[in-house]
């Protein structure tokens, strides 16, 4: 089983993402009702994500060192996240009802 850190993946900013960040650079941090500041134990609840280690079995491993040195697989994976975070992913229920007017 080997273990992959966050921090050990380069990260692939575009040159746009990198001057938005830089325009963000020192601006004050604005809470509101949608967005109210965190408690401090709200934030002892986080962990620094390049801090997270990710298991992964040798044969997938394998797989994704075959695929090429970029981290596609991860990146796929990143995706499935962002789509299911964003309410972009069918329920099991509602899968079962398409398949079964197929």
């Amino acid at each position: 089983m080997a273990k992959i850190m966050m921090r050990d993946l380069s990260p692939e900013l575009s040159e746009e993402e990198l001057k938005d960040l830089d325009a963000l650079d020192g601006k004050e941090i604005v809470y509101d009702e949608d967005c109210p500041e965190m408690t401090s134990t709200q934030l002892a609840q986080f962990h620094r994500f390049d801090q997270i280690p990710i298991s992964v079995s040798d044969s997938d491993m394998k797989k994704v060192r075959a695929l090429s040195n970029k981290p596609r697989l991860l990146l796929k994976l990143d995706e499935g996240i962002d789509d299911l975070e964003n309410g972009r992913v069918q329920s099991v229920e509602e899968a079962w009802k398409d398949i079964d007017q197929i």
